[in-house]
């Protein structure tokens, strides 16, 4: 039978746990490693018995160690990698699309913490095998894990800022009770004394108010300056999770859309920007139309010119594109090309 179908532990060696290296077989029909098996008995030697490490027989005289050459072949084959469901050999570079079809959606897929990449299950006992491997799902756990610590600090981070902002909103209220209350003291004072008096009340009057003012201005600074703390915290925390959430998705296998009702789940509107249209053309339909036009250098007369195209008759989307994406475009005439860039 073909030795990719049979059972890698059966290849393994039970004593190092790898796959067999230079196997032997003992006469209880159980495999080893030359050198494990050597080594075992050596620590047996004063007893002058030999036992098998798996059923404890024991052989008496020591027996002698012949290179099994049939299993040894059958190791060899199994150090090509292969999947572990359907036995497809594939090489490394080929991993990834080797999942990306639907009929290996059960094929198991590992993490090696170490290199921060997925790998297959060869590869834990090959390339990876003295790395820290766990199960996709381990991983994407332990990332959820970590989120949501995040999240916990940046809410606490927001709840201590509205309890400052409640403390400055008593501060203000205060300063304008203080500011009310030395008013009328004044006024009491004003009407027991002389008109000289009553003119240096009307300038305390006046400092108090615009005492009154400063202050008020201050803690309304502060409150403003609070305000937008609070807003960049906020935007702050919903990039975290959506970086976070993309990350942790890169993970598992992705699937192609295959039909148009695929594709339109990707479906974005895009509009031309005027600020990059060349001069030849011409935007319409909410700048959603781009058509050819007579040559007018004044076409977009309050538009900026230092992202306009000059050499070729060409147009960005005001859009940036993030993630998957899908549009339709619609031509006539002569034709027209369309590409993706980075800005």
């Amino acid at each position: 039978s073909d030795p990719k179908t049979m059972d890698q532990e059966k290849l393994c060696c039970s004593v190092c746990l790898d796959l067999l290296k230079k196997p032997v077989t003992i006469p209880c029909g159980h495999n080893y490693c030359m050198s494990c098996i050597k080594r075992h008995w050596d620590k047996e030697e004063p007893k002058g018995a030999y036992s098998c490490p798996q059923c404890r027989k024991v052989f008496a005289p020591r027996p002698e160690l012949v290179k099994n050459t049939m299993l040894a072949e059958l190791v060899e084959d199994l150090k090509t990698p292969s999947c572990l469901v359907c036995l497809v050999s594939y090489c490394e570079q080929h991993l990834q699309p080797h999942y990306d079809s639907s009929a290996f959606d059960k094929h198991k897929l590992m993490f090696c913490s170490t290199d921060q990449q997925c790998i297959c299950y060869v590869c834990c006992l090959d390339k990876h095998k003295r790395h820290v491997t766990v199960p996709v799902e381990v991983e994407r756990a332990e990332k959820d894990k970590d989120l949501k610590m995040n999240l916990q600090e940046v809410q606490k981070k927001i709840q201590t800022r509205m309890e400052e902002g409640e403390v400055l909103e008593k501060e203000m209220e205060g300063i304008k009770l203080s500011a009310d209350k030395t008013i009328e003291d004044s006024d009491a004072i004003i009407d027991e004394l002389l008109s000289y008096i009553k003119e240096k009340g009307s300038n305390l009057k006046q400092q108090i108010k615009s005492q009154q003012e400063t202050e008020e201005s201050r803690v309304m600074e502060l409150q403003n300056n609070l305000e937008q703390e609070i807003t960049e915290l906020r935007r702050k925390e919903e990039e975290k999770i959506t970086l976070t959430v993309r990350s942790v998705d890169v993970l598992l296998p992705q699937i192609e859309p295959k039909t148009r009702d695929d594709f339109l789940k990707h479906s974005c509107q895009l509009t031309i920007d005027p600020d990059t249209v060349h001069k030849n053309l011409f935007l319409s339909n909410q700048n959603r139309t781009v058509s050819d036009s007579a040559p007018n250098p004044n076409i977009y007369p309050g538009y900026k010119k230092r992202d306009r195209f000059s050499n070729n008759q060409q147009a960005l989307s005001k859009e940036s594109l993030i993630g998957p994406c899908y549009w339709e475009v619609e031509r006539k005439g002569k034709g027209l090309s369309v590409a993706v860039t980075y800005k």
